[in-house]
């Protein structure tokens, strides 16, 4: 949105602002914002970007008290030069409510035509039924309770009119839900589980995206956990296991104030290192989508066929025997773009798969699991660190150097690197088969 005086430039790409250019300025304001990933980042940018002063101390413009900006609308490079002033905030974590003197690149916001996503703006939460897909749609914006109603009675409404009436899809929308107060979860997870008219696969859908943080992300988590969800949109901007609840400290100095998150939130299993939760079926929401009111992530799930996942298919195909198969079958998933963000996972489903075996003693069908991880994904380094292993179990003293060699040379100074380099001094050491 942008303040209507200037609607012209709705809806213009920024090219520079003030003498810098648009990629320059996001590599300045970077080292000045606090994320956890890079979903998490692009979130970030446009609140970092609609403050002067930051700009001006980043040293992308000169002057705070008024910024150019150079954009680009229909081929034509143009500039407005703006002064300091309040803008449309966030409906707490949810949509922008643009006021009436405020333009939009998409005509159709605060509108019955706007997409559900952007539709009660001033709301945290609200349902809505499309009776020709038999779908239940909640945008669930906030961990947090709405003034007149809880998260426990919005949500015993819509379970209550799921019961009682003929539906077949259930979506939940947590796209643009900041997070909030984890213990208010517990409602909409346990009512998901119960519901087993939607708790099936191919029936219930998750969107998320770069927004989904902090308590959204623990409840991305349980249900993850707990459900037969299929995870629609983008990916998170969380860890799935990671620091959160803010305190504020004073510097003792300068005397700033600044907020620290200091508590451990551990949901997952302490092993799961994902640096976010990534959708199976991947929506990303482009400029022309909005402008056009497309919501990709609606589309993807009314278009959806229910398959077996890939970890099933491929877990199938390796018990029986039908390595190249299996090979092939991951090959055509991620060359597929719906998978573009769920295929980095793929990488540690199948590490995993592989060391089950190995915990089960069955060494050579770990070592086929994993051979196919390092087919898969030449370029990881974790992916050769587990194949050296699984020849280490082999007894194949050789080819575990050799692999091990190689997850050096692809992390020479990383985690992964250390850890084939103290393997290698053990097995050099004739210390035998590294244990579990």
């Amino acid at each position: 949105s942008i303040d209507e005086k200037f609607k012209e430039a709705a809806g213009g790409k920024v090219i520079k602002i003030g003498n810098t250019d648009a990629a320059t300025a996001l590599q300045k304001i970077r080292p000045g914002i606090p994320f956890e990933n890079e979903q998490g980042f692009k979130n970030m940018i446009q609140y970092y970007l609609n403050l002067p002063e930051f700009l001006q101390g980043v040293g992308i413009v000169e002057d705070a008290g008024k910024v150019t900006i150079t954009y680009l609308k229909d081929g034509i490079e143009k500039e407005i030069t703006l002064a300091p002033g309040s803008m449309p905030g966030p409906a707490n974590h949810g949509a922008p409510v643009s006021g009436a003197s405020w333009a939009d690149a998409y005509a159709g916001l605060n509108t019955t035509a706007a997409p559900l996503w952007l539709k009660e703006p001033g709301r945290l939460r609200y349902f809505e039924y499309l009776p020709g897909s038999k779908t239940v749609y909640v945008k669930h914006s906030a961990v947090q309770d709405e003034a007149d109603e809880t998260i426990a009675d919005f949500f015993a409404r819509v379970f209550r009119f799921i019961d009682s009436n003929d539906v077949d899809k259930f979506i939940l929308d947590i796209r643009l839900n900041g997070g909030g107060n984890n213990y208010l979860n517990k409602p909409v997870i346990t009512g998901i589980i119960q519901a087993k008219k939607i708790n099936r696969k191919g029936h219930l859908f998750i969107i998320t995206g770069k927004a989904t943080f902090s308590a959204a992300q623990n409840l991305t988590n349980e249900l993850e956990k707990y459900s037969e969800a299929v995870f629609v949109g983008e990916s998170t901007s969380e860890n799935v296991n990671f620091f959160g609840d803010t305190r504020t400290e004073i510097l003792p100095n300068s005397q700033l104030n600044i907020n620290l998150s200091w508590l451990w939130w551990q949901n997952l299993d302490p092993r799961d290192k994902r640096k976010w939760t990534a959708p199976h079926l991947a929506a990303d929401l482009s400029f022309n989508d909005y402008k056009n009111g497309i919501d990709p992530a609606m589309e993807a799930i009314m278009n959806y066929k229910l398959t077996g996942s890939i970890d099933e298919q491929l877990r199938n195909l390796v018990l029986a025997g039908k390595y190249d198969e299996a090979v092939l079958a991951a090959r055509k998933y991620m060359e597929n773009p719906l998978h573009r963000y769920y295929k980095d996972d793929l990488e540690t489903k199948v590490n995993d798969f592989g060391y089950r075996l190995i915990n089960q003693h069955k060494y050579e069908v770990a070592n086929k699991v994993l051979h196919m991880n390092v087919q898969l994904f030449p370029g990881s380094a974790n992916a050769y660190d587990s194949y050296a292993e699984s020849w280490w179990k082999l007894g194949k003293k050789e080819e575990a150097i050799k692999y091990y060699n190689l997850a050096i040379s692809k992390d020479p100074d990383g985690v992964t690197g250390d850890n084939a380099r103290a393997m290698l001094k053990q097995l050099q050491a004739g210390e035998g088969k590294k244990g579990f």
